[in-house]
Formats: C-alpha cells, sequence, structure tokens
C-alpha cells in the first residue's frame, strides 16, 4: 500500500521539554493559543426577529445574575477566579429557564431597553460583533443596576449603599442604532474601522478605569466585582461563539518541508525540529476521543483547516448548530410557544 507522509515542525522544548515525544502526544492549541491573531477568527454578524433579540437577552441576563451571585457569595474569598465557576453552555438542556427572579429582572430591564431590542430586531443591515460590544457596554451598567436593586429588595445584599444612590439611572437611547446603520450604509468598511477603533478605546478606558479603582476592586469585600463590571461583556461575546460552533483545537502538518519561513516561523527560528509521520494513503483519521471534567469523553472529529483571504459572514441566528434540541426551540420560540419567523425558517428547512 502507497504510504504518504506529513511533516511537522516543533519547537526543541516542545518534544523533549513538554514530552511530545516521550508520551507520543501530538499537541492541538486551542484558537487563543495560535500564533496568528485572525486564525480561528469568525466574522459574527447579527440579523434577527424581534423573538431571538429578547432571548438573546435574556440569555445574557440569565447568565449575568448567575455570575452577580457567584460574586456575592464568595465576594471575600481570597484567590477565587470568578470565570471557574460560570458556565455559558448551550448544551445545558436548563438553557434559557429562568426562575421567577429572573422573569422580574427581565421585565424591568425590558422597561428600560425594550424598545431598544425592537429597533435592533427593525435593522436592515447586519450588526457586527463590534457593534453589538458598544451597545452592550451601555446595557450593561443598566442591566447590573437592575439585578442589584432587585437583590438588594430580597435582601441579599446591604454591605453597600442602595444601587440608586451608586449609580445614576440609566436608559438606552434608541437613536443610537439608526445612526449606526444610516453610517454604514453611507460609509460602509470605513465606518466599520471606526466602530473597531471605537471598540478598543471603550477597552483602554476600561482598563483605565480598572486601575483607577485597584485598590477599590482588589479588597476582598469587592472581590471579583472587577470581573463583573469591565470584564463581563467581552467574556460572555467570546463563550456565544460555542452556540454556533463546537470547540476546535489545531495541530499543523505539512506535505512538505522545504520552506524556510515557515521553519522560522513554527520550529523556532530555524532552531526546532522536523517530525516526519508516514501513514498508509487510504487511511483517514476520523475521530479522537477527549477527556472531559463534565463527560467521561467525547469525539471530536478531524477536520481539514482551509484558508481564505477574506472573513465570510457568519449569521449567529441562523448558526445555532451548538445547542441542544431543547435550547434550540426555547431560543426560537417566545413565552407562549410560539415559532419567531426565523425559528420557522430554520425548523422548516433542517428538521
Amino acid at each position: 500500500m502507497a504510504k504518504k507522509r506529513f511533516y511537522r515542525l516543533r519547537s526543541i522544548e516542545r518534544v523533549l521539554g513538554k514530552g511530545e515525544l516521550e508520551k507520543q502526544e501530538i499537541y492541538f492549541a486551542s484558537p487563543s493559543e495560535l500564533n496568528d491573531p485572525m486564525e480561528g477568527f469568525r466574522n459574527i454578524v447579527f440579523k434577527g426577529d424581534e423573538i431571538v433579540w429578547q432571548n438573546f437577552f435574556k440569555y445574557y441576563l440569565v447568565c449575568l445574575e448567575k455570575t452577580f451571585f457567584v460574586c456575592e457569595v464568595f465576594r471575600n474569598t481570597n484567590n477565587f477566579n470568578v470565570e471557574d465557576y460560570i458556565s455559558i453552555n448551550p448544551r445545558d438542556n436548563h438553557f434559557m429557564m429562568p426562575n421567577i427572579h429572573h422573569d422580574e429582572i427581565y421585565k424591568e430591564f425590558i422597561k428600560k431597553c425594550g424598545g431598544f431590542i425592537k429597533k435592533l430586531a427593525k435593522r436592515a443591515a447586519n450588526i457586527g460583533m463590534e457593534e453589538l460590544k458598544t451597545y452592550f457596554n451601555k446595557i450593561h451598567l443598566i442591566a447590573l443596576q437592575i439585578i442589584h436593586s432587585k437583590y438588594e429588595k430580597l435582601g441579599y445584599i446591604n454591605y453597600i449603599e442602595k444601587a440608586d444612590s451608586r449609580m445614576p439611572s440609566i436608559n438606552m437611547d434608541t437613536k443610537i442604532i439608526d445612526v449606526m446603520e444610516e453610517k454604514i450604509i453611507t460609509y460602509g468598511g470605513y465606518y466599520k474601522k471606526i466602530i473597531h477603533i471605537s471598540c478598543h478605546i471603550d477597552d483602554a478606558i476600561k482598563w483605565y478605569t480598572k486601575l483607577s479603582t485597584i485598590e477599590l476592586v482588589s479588597n476582598p469585600k469587592y472581590n471579583n466585582s472587577s470581573f463583573l463590571f469591565f470584564d463581563f461583556v467581552n467574556f460572555y461575546l467570546k463563550s456565544i461563539e460555542k452556540f454556533i460552533y463546537p470547540e476546535c483545537y489545531i495541530a499543523s502538518f505539512m506535505e512538505e518541508c522545504h520552506n524556510s519561513s515557515v521553519w522560522g516561523h513554527y520550529a523556532k527560528g530555524h532552531s526546532g525540529i522536523c517530525l516526519i509521520f508516514e501513514v498508509d494513503e487510504k487511511i483517514e483519521l476520523e475521530k479522537v476521543n477527549k477527556s472531559n471534567t463534565s463527560s467521561n469523553e467525547r469525539c471530536l472529529e478531524f477536520k481539514e483547516v482551509i484558508y481564505n483571504d477574506d472573513f465570510e459572514e457568519i449569521d449567529f441566528f441562523n448558526m445555532l448548530w451548538g445547542m441542544s434540541d431543547a435550547s434550540l426551540y426555547r431560543f426560537y420560540s417566545d413565552e407562549n410557544g410560539n415559532l419567531s419567523p426565523i425559528g420557522k425558517t430554520i425548523y422548516a428547512k433542517y428538521r
């Protein structure tokens, strides 16, 4: 049977120091570990009807309230990382099943942001991830204010002043959506670059504010407040990528090994080594078992990475393949069980 060779460039530290050769292991990196920040980038856009937008923000509130609760429970605990206790898992069948407190929080949220959600649903142009993030940065303060007030009324918290005295009342101005759409239609990619820069400025302001309040947030009394106020939005928006794609891990194999620039990039400046794998040409690797803390093992399929010069838009609300069937139905339905227009299209086509 004909043989086929694949080549894998590695640093000596990886092969010997990390035990890849001794253990006969192949390391698959997550997208965040890759050298090129654009590898694994997903150009996610949002265009949905009112029902899916409402459910999108409802789940955000569920996750935020759970995070708020965890921060409150462990607020006097040192060396506590709130991210270890927060799971945004679309395969969870309890997804979108809030308790009575969540319902009350959501109703109050709709009073302040319902008009804004209606505007989002009427948008003709797609909303990019960075534009959505600019909206979330303001919505997040409104949501925190509502949750804090609810906890205070229930007697869950009493160690700081009333929410109304700490934070001014905030409402979401719906005009910003019309302005954004008009500018994007008029100026196209140029205005999207402005949004990109604006997001970086917002992040810089957050970091400056975080540093200026370091004495407050480092106090055990306010442990993890920093994550709740400054980092949760980025954490949530990054986590929802799991709704449309399962987790993936990447290992680099090549069909030839004579490219000098590749040696410089992947073999630590030409100081590494090349591992040669010889396999039967007709053998296809299909799946591998992955250990996981929530289950004994899961099967991950092998797929070839295909590189393109551009990034195709991924319509979030039409690509929710990461959800369980029960969660998916709830996401596409209103409180009376009526399917949204997008939900009807999805179920007619694929279900």
